[in-house]
């Protein structure tokens, strides 16, 4: 009896620490002097501003360090520091799902001099392509995309392996039938066991409000073993988390049959017939303990 409940419980670990890997993310890189020398003991704090939480690592012997469990997002600040040498500050960090590149610091020695200089720009609104088989937007992405159909599957459309015939949840992912791909939400399957739908959703409409959704990333490929499922694309959503600021947003979407054309190739008539379609919602976070938990 006890050999099976230990037998259950290490499942269930296994299981929750599978799916924590789609919807997480991890900060690893190294720490040197300005000669390339590795720094060991050096201090990385890495701080979520929105909600103010940090997480502590420590370079090793090589001057290494790796941080997992972080959530998707940011900003993030990172502020590495070592014993004989001057602090320096990492600011606007975007976290993506899974494994970022890792970073690479060099800390100026106490007794040299420091010369300053300040570069202001801004970032390019289109993320980084995922190694040529997919890529990964924000939130911001995904407010900044046109879509009459609040539908998430419009801002994956700028992935160059995807396209849609413009209906909602219409995916094709480098030609694959879109019944073929895979959609994940915080790390769990929504699949359509019966393979009856035509798109990358089991339902009929999407089943996530566009509003939680804090990270969208599509892959033709995966290397990760913990995906599976699919045989076309997968699209990972990752939903937000609290913050330590009361934030909300509304929104109100309606259609009828007035917003159809009634002509198709120059003389061709069409009746859309009578069409009443409307939706509407609101979302409110905010913190229940505030900047405590770290």
């Amino acid at each position: 009896m006890m050999k099976s409940f230990i037998a259950v419980f290490l499942s269930m670990t296994l299981i929750s620490v599978a799916a924590a890997q789609g919807v997480s993310s991890n900060v690893r890189g190294s720490v040197t002097d300005q000669s390339g020398v590795p720094l060991a003991d050096a201090t990385v704090v890495i701080t979520h501003l929105p909600s103010g939480t940090q997480r502590r690592a420590t370079t090793s012997d090589t001057g290494n360090f790796f941080q997992p469990g972080l959530r998707v997002g940011g900003p993030y600040t990172i502020n590495v520091s070592a014993n004989g040498h001057r602090g320096t500050l990492i600011d606007e960090i975007h976290l993506t799902p899974g494994t970022q590149s890792p970073l690479k610091v060099a800390l100026k020695a106490v007794s040299e001099e420091i010369e300053e200089i300040v570069v202001i720009a801004r970032a390019a609104p289109l993320r980084d392509l995922n190694n040529g088989v997919g890529s990964v937007f924000l939130a911001e992405d995904i407010s900044n995309t046109p879509t009459t159909t609040r539908d998430v599957i419009r801002t994956l459309l700028r992935d160059p392996l995807a396209q849609s015939d413009g209906s909602t949840g219409n995916l094709s992912v480098a030609g694959i039938n879109p019944r073929f791909n895979g959609l994940a939400i915080d790390g769990s399957l929504q699949q359509d066991d019966f393979g009856l739908s035509r798109s990358t959703y089991a339902t009929a409409r999407s089943p996530i409000n566009l509003d939680a959704v804090e990270s969208a990333s599509l892959v033709a490929s995966d290397y990760d073993v913990t995906a599976s499922g699919f045989t076309g694309g997968l699209v990972n959503l990752t939903t937000k988390s609290g913050t330590n600021d009361w934030n909300g947003s509304a929104f109100y979407y309606w259609q009828n049959d007035s917003f159809f054309g009634n002509t198709y190739d120059g003389d061709q008539t069409f009746a859309p017939g009578p069409i009443d379609e409307k939706e509407y919602g609101v979302t409110l976070g905010g913190p229940i303990i505030k900047v405590r938990l770290l």
